[in-house]
């Protein structure tokens, strides 16, 4: 098969989900771009000035693992189910 005979594999088909992902990923970088001075976090004991792109970043970065996390546990859910 060439590429001229227009199928596509499962690897060159965009998703609402990836479009989704593309636009908020572009917009987590314009308001990092956008967010550069230095702020001040308290977060239990701790205390420390960053500048706001970091603080924003490291927030962006464990909700993708939260919902990471969530999103295993309902996935293993629904294969538990449907085995039973």
């Amino acid at each position: 098969m060439s590429d001229l005979d227009g199928e596509r594999g499962p690897a060159q088909v965009i998703t609402p989900r990836l479009v989704l992902g593309v636009v908020l990923a572009a917009a987590l970088v314009l308001l990092i771009v956008q967010n550069t001075a230095t702020t001040k976090v308290e977060w239990l004991v701790f205390d420390t000035e960053q500048p706001l792109w970091v603080v924003l970043l490291g927030t962006a970065a464990v909700a993708l693992v939260i919902g990471e996390l969530v999103g295993g546990v309902r996935r293993r859910r629904r294969r538990r189910a449907g085995e039973g």
